[in-house]
């Protein structure tokens, strides 16, 4: 399992900036260390280039080289960071390094609409527990369903979204027969392992 590292600073930013208005503006930072990803950067630029065919009545597309994204304001002083998404290269490619055209539609698209954020504010807080641990039926059932079923399982999403606390219920909460095993390296939750014991 890759963790991303919320410290990279240097990237490339590809931002949509209105026609109209400079201060109406989407981007995504692409964190990227060394040479060594330089292909496949290429290859998101280019497909999100083309994507942006969608929007190109209203946004010009710009990418730019970003040495800190922490002062992101000294290439593009209007940017909006509310509108600001980081993804990691490999979350536009396939396995065999084809671009994902559909999710980078999607994400292009959603932020066109300005809709809301895609992603809620980062509120800092403990893990949700007992009685602030709610609404998570579904999510609950699919985890032991697909585990009875002997599937391997990652939850992938933003930060604050509730992995965590999600997975810290199931520890707390197993269901008969089976033991859990929670493992945290370096102060990082990054390995759970359910076991059946019949």
């Amino acid at each position: 399992m890759r963790i991303r590292d919320e410290n990279q600073k240097t990237g490339h930013l590809l931002a949509f900036i209105s026609k109209e208005k400079r201060e109406d503006n989407f981007s995504f930072f692409f964190p990227v260390e060394g040479l060594g990803k330089f292909d496949a950067l290429l290859k998101i630029i280019k497909g999100f280039e083309n994507c942006s065919e969608s929007v190109k009545e209203k946004y010009h597309f710009i990418g730019y080289s970003v040495a800190d994204i922490s002062r992101i304001e000294d290439i593009f002083p209007e940017i909006d960071k509310l509108w600001m998404l980081q993804f990691d290269l490999e979350e536009f490619l396939t396995e065999d390094s084809q671009f994902v055209e559909n999710f980078a539609k999607l994400v292009i698209a959603r932020q066109a609409r300005k809709e809301g954020p895609m992603f809620p504010d980062i509120i800092t807080g403990p893990m949700a527990t007992g009685s602030n641990f709610y609404d998570r039926v579904e999510e609950l059932k699919e985890i032991w369903e697909n585990l009875k079923m002997g599937e391997n399982l990652l939850l992938r999403a933003p930060r604050r979204f509730g992995k965590s606390s999600l997975l810290n219920h199931i520890s707390k909460n197993p269901l008969p027969g089976w033991r859990i095993c929670y493992v945290i390296w370096k102060g990082v939750s990054l390995l759970r392992i359910l076991w059946n014991t019949y």
